[in-house]
């Protein structure tokens, strides 16, 4: 059941809810509310606030034999164990420095930090974070608005909080070469993600959100959950190594609870190119939907900068335990070397337990955090002391002195100095998020250029200037250039008129390999997929066919050679056909016969001219060759049919050819027998004393009198 109160006056009512039958989950009506409200810890009661100021409490809740978990309407889970760690204790602490709880060992040390973050320790103290600050089993790491944070945990994992983003540190039980650890980390809302360091390899380490769990086995995973509870996680690279080898990618595990809050393996992600998206879709707290989605561009971008975090992190980790274990190789030796009669002849004395806060802990610098010797500042922190001693250091001093064999006595002082420790400039090495692909279409200009640099394929930590390294772009698979490319202020550049012979639906992939190189010379090799698109290319006239001449009442063959036009296109294939010349079928008397090829192989055809009485003259026929994409290209024959002499009239030093029917003739020049002059009506040239016409090979006006 569920009530509206007025708590205080002016106050808004606040919707209180009651307890359930024992065990039975509590249902928060507002999704956005449970997964983003600060928790309080009342009396008995259980009390959310949200950013809006709304109010939802959970009457008695703290009264119950067995904590329920809370629901949103969708069906996202928080866990009544995570519920109990952001409400806090009933009296909790107040805000205060940076220290261990209770005298217990810290788990991990925050690694970077940018603005403002808190760990909420399991006694209520909230903590304002540093970096080096220990964290504990038990804490709540919340971040600010535009803040990030990263953890290294004593098993060498590494997680990176976005901004507003809470989690609870459940559980790290780890011991160097065990195979009993464990880790449980659980995320109430915002972006992480993690490095898996060696429990995960060894034990159990389990990230638990509000729909799902992940099961890790040693990878990098970012995760986000939204304000309704949704998760989308998907799988990255692992962290380059200390020589910019490229990390490997790795699998985990997404578990769904079934009915009986079992958890059963929904999916196993191996791949880096999709999210995996898990919705809440049922009131009893059951995920029914994951789904895979493709990573988009934006999607790529919005990784990046996490990714960066944690990258950037897990470099300064490795670099600040490199130089503790450095460290204490040189205290070893210097111990081994050293007179036991003067070990308190100088500043050091204390041997083993000579470390200095933020450097890690003592040896290994990681994996003595449960070890009752060394101090917590070991890890980053302040240990437990009284009065301003700084953890980790004891220094001494002369008190004018001597003892009976006339060497001064040194005394205990407490320093009243912090130790400054120089900042570590971390050069991160750069990290390829993803390959370069692109397209491009062979009748592209002859100079096509491809970024080699896009956004968000390379990252580097240090926002460092990246180049591609001269000379190193090399060819490693698809069909060998005549023309190789070039690069050019890290664009290549590219002729894919190679590959004209590419028509519509076809496509050739090259790949390339090359190195980037940021402004520290460090050097990562990157990809390049480079796929060149067909088009359709129109046909050309390539062999003329030649115009034909015959006589009347003759007939001619005429065949079209296969080669009569040419397509680049090899997947295309020509059709022949023909016309009049303006654009009429051909008449009945001239036949033009098609034999279909095929892909590659154009059609065949061949003109049949019957020289009948009718077809006397000359005639402008259109061969036209046509693509399977409907662009053409076209030739012009010209047929002449001459008719049959019947004798010879003499017109001026001409002879006039007289054809039997009266209807034409044809004058041709007894020396230039290939040119008709113009047709004559044969009545009236025989008639007329003089004909008059237009000689082309004549002056106009000349008069040929027939002889």
């Amino acid at each position: 059941m569920a009530r509206f109160e007025q708590f205080s006056p002016g106050e808004a009512p606040a919707l209180v809810l009651q307890l359930n039958d024992a065990g039975e989950p509590i249902t928060v009506p507002n999704a956005h509310l449970l997964f983003t409200a600060q928790f309080e810890h009342q009396g008995s009661d259980l009390v959310l606030t949200g950013d809006d100021g709304q109010t939802v409490v959970v009457e008695d809740y703290f009264t119950a034999e067995t904590l329920p978990d809370l629901i949103s309407p969708e069906g996202g889970r928080l866990y009544a164990s995570v519920v109990e760690s952001l409400a806090g204790p009933r009296a909790p602490g107040q805000y205060a420095q940076a220290g261990s709880p209770d005298g217990r060992q810290p788990i991990g040390q925050v690694e970077t930090l940018e603005g403002s973050a808190t760990a909420q320790r399991t006694d209520g103290t909230v903590v304002e974070l540093q970096v080096g600050t220990p964290v504990f089993q038990g804490d709540v790491v919340a971040t600010g608005s535009g803040s990030k944070v990263a953890i290294t945990f004593i098993d060498k994992t590494v997680f990176s909080l976005s901004e507003e983003a809470r989690m609870v540190l459940d559980e790290l039980v780890y011991s160097p070469g065990g195979d009993d650890n464990s880790m449980l980390i659980n995320l109430v809302q915002g972006t992480f993600v993690f490095v898996a360091g060696e429990v995960a390899p060894s034990g159990d380490m389990k990230v638990q959100t509000p729909v799902a769990t992940l099961g890790i086995r040693g990878t990098t995973v970012i995760a986000t959950i939204l304000a309704d509870g949704t998760m989308k996680a998907s799988l990255v690279a692992d962290p380059p190594g200390p020589d910019g080898t490229p990390g490997e990618v790795g699998s985990y595990g997404i578990f769904l609870p079934d009915a009986s809050g079992n958890l059963v393996l929904a999916a196993t992600v191996t791949t880096t190119g999709d999210n995996y998206v898990v919705t809440p879709t049922s009131v009893t707290g059951v995920p029914t939907v994951v789904a895979t989605v493709p990573k988009t561009t934006s999607d790529l971008a919005s990784d990046t900068d996490a990714i960066a975090t944690v990258y950037q992190a897990f470099s300064a980790a490795q670099q600040r335990l490199e130089q503790i274990e450095q460290e204490s190789t040189e205290e070893e030796t210097d111990e081994n070397t050293d007179d036991p009669d003067q070990q308190n002849d100088g500043d050091d004395t204390t041997g083993e337990n000579d470390t200095t806060p933020g450097s890690g802990l003592q040896d290994s610098g990681i994996e003595d955090a449960g070890s009752d010797s060394g101090p917590a500042g070991d890890l980053g922190g302040d240990s437990e002391s009284d009065g301003d001693s700084t953890p980790g250091f004891t220094l001494f001093e002369t008190d004018g002195s001597t003892d009976g064999e006339g060497e001064p006595v040194l005394v205990e002082t407490t320093p009243d100095f912090e130790p400054i420790i120089p900042d570590v400039v971390v050069d991160t090495p750069p990290v390829v998020v993803a390959p370069v692909v692109t397209n491009v279409t062979q009748n592209a200009p002859n100079v096509s250029t491809v970024n080699l640099l896009p956004e968000g394929a390379i990252v580097d930590a240090d926002d460092d200037q990246l180049n591609v390294v001269d000379g190193s772009l090399q060819q490693t698979d698809g069909p060998a250039l005549d023309t190789p490319p070039v690069v050019n202020n890290n664009f290549l550049e590219f002729d894919p008129s190679e590959f004209s012979d590419l028509g519509i639906d076809e496509s050739v992939d090259l790949e390339f390999e090359f190195d980037v190189e940021d402004e520290d010379g460090e050097v990562v090799t990157q990809t390049l997929t480079l796929t060149v698109d067909g088009v359709n290319d129109a046909p050309t006239e390539d062999v003329e066919v030649p115009d034909q001449f015959l006589v009347q009442g003759g007939q001619v063959t005429v065949n079209v050679p296969l080669d009569a036009f040419d397509d680049l296109d090899t997947n295309d294939t020509l059709t022949l056909s023909a016309t009049l010349e303006n654009g009429d079928p051909l008449p009945a008397w001239l036949q033009f016969n098609v034999v279909a090829g095929g892909p590659g192989v154009p059609d065949t055809g061949q003109f049949i001219i019957d020289g009948t009485e009718d077809n006397r003259g000359g005639h402008r026929i259109i061969l036209i060759g046509t693509d399977g994409e409907g662009e053409v290209a076209t030739q012009e024959i010209e047929i002449k049919i001459d008719p049959v002499s019947t004798g010879d009239v003499q017109v001026g030093e001409r002879s006039v050819f007289v054809d039997v029917d009266p209807r034409a003739t044809y004058l041709r020049t007894s020396n230039d027998p290939d040119t008709v002059l113009n047709p004559l009506d044969v009545p009236n040239l025989l008639a007329e004393q003089a004909y008059s016409f237009d000689d082309p090979d004549l002056p106009p006006g000349v008069t040929l009198m027939p002889g």
